[in-house]
């Protein structure tokens, strides 16, 4: 199956709904003002999703579900433009492991990129700005590659770590607006490599209460308050 320089919207349902073992690529299309999900897979396998502009889905921009037996779906999401969504900008759940790179996510009302539900995965050289809810959050025990992606503005924490989830955080830029830049909850581990945290209204990387993990060569400068804040009972 292939989609592509299709434009479509839907009153009551996703976008586009790829779903049990079904194979194909999406590109170039324009999705918008649907009720739920602009583009949704679930079960499916080898979906590329690519160079497509999503707009205003009452749900997440694009949304994965992990394979039909969980896990690698062979998911590839690249170069796509979503925003003001009512949900994520991407998210990612049940055990999915996607290749996520050179994507904006802008102004939406949920989160720019959501991992969850045990996934992994690779994420690139991503954008992601003024949104609702973290710019980028990873929970409920996931595992992410998080690499060189950009992070500014908003309304929350520019990268939120909690639930049991961990990582590989690499040469990240975060320029956080009125939260922390980086805030890892409770239960959470991840590894922070060579990020910049750079102005911002609050304190640059937190680490709350239960907080774990290893922060190396970071730069943080210009925030409010401090840049670095380790609760009691956090082990870094």
């Amino acid at each position: 199956l292939v989609l592509a320089r299709c434009r479509w919207s839907s009153k009551r349902g996703p976008g586009v709904r790829i779903e049990w073992g079904a194979r194909g690529r999406i590109e170039e299309c324009e999705v918008g003002k649907c009720a739920h999900n602009a583009i949704h897979l679930l079960h499916a396998k080898d979906v590329s999703i690519q160079a497509n502009t999503v707009r205003d889905a009452g749900g997440a921009g694009i949304f994965l579900y992990g394979g039909p037996t969980g896990g690698d779906a062979g998911y590839k999401v690249e170069g796509n433009t979503v925003e003001r969504c009512g949900g994520a900008g991407i998210e990612v759940t049940r055990e999915c492991e996607p290749t996520v790179k050179t994507n904006t996510m802008r102004d939406g009302n949920g989160q720019g990129l959501l991992v969850r539900g045990q996934s992994r995965g690779v994420y690139e050289e991503n954008e992601a700005s003024g949104h609702r809810l973290a710019n980028v959050e990873v929970t409920d025990g996931a595992h992410v590659e998080l690499r060189r992606n950009t992070v500014s503005g908003g309304k929350h924490v520019g990268l939120l770590f909690r639930m049991l989830s961990t990582g590989k955080v690499e040469e990240n830029d975060v320029r956080p607006g009125p939260r922390p830049g980086v805030e890892v909850r409770g239960g959470a581990a991840p590894e922070l490599t060579r990020n910049r945290v750079r102005g911002g209204g609050h304190i640059g990387i937190l680490v709350r209460c239960g907080g774990r993990g290893i922060y190396t060569e970071n730069e943080v400068e210009g925030t409010a308050l401090a840049g670095i804040h380790v609760h009691k009972r956090a082990e870094v």
